[in-house]
C-alpha cells in the first residue's frame, strides 16, 4: 500500500554501507589483537633511533611553523603547544 520513497531507500544505503564498515574495523581490531599477543612472546630490543630526541625535534618544528602562522595572520590565535598544529 506505501511505497518506499527515496529518503528510505537511501536510509537503507546508508545503514548498509555503516555495517560493512564496522565489520571491515572489527577485523581489523582482531587481527591487531593477535599481533599484539604474538609480540608479548617476543624479545625486547633496542631501537636504532632516539625516540625522545624525535619529539623534541617535532615539537620544535610545530612550535616554529606556529609562530611563522601567527606572524602571517595577527588576529588568528594557533594552540601552539608541542603536540598541536596550527592547521588543526
Amino acid at each position: 500500500m506505501e511505497q518506499p520513497t527515496a529518503i528510505d531507500l537511501r536510509f537503507i544505503l546508508s545503514v548498509i554501507k555503516i555495517n560493512a564498515d564496522l565489520e571491515r574495523v572489527g577485523d581489523a581490531a582482531k587481527n591487531i589483537s593477535e599481533r599484539v599477543r604474538g609480540m608479548e612472546q617476543m624479545a625486547m630490543v633496542e631501537l636504532p633511533v632516539d625516540i625522545p630526541r624525535m619529539a623534541t625535534l617535532a615539537a620544535e618544528m610545530c612550535a616554529r611553523a606556529c609562530k611563522r602562522s601567527s606572524r602571517r595572520t595577527p588576529n588568528w590565535r594557533a594552540p601552539c603547544s608541542p603536540w598541536t598544529t596550527p592547521w588543526t
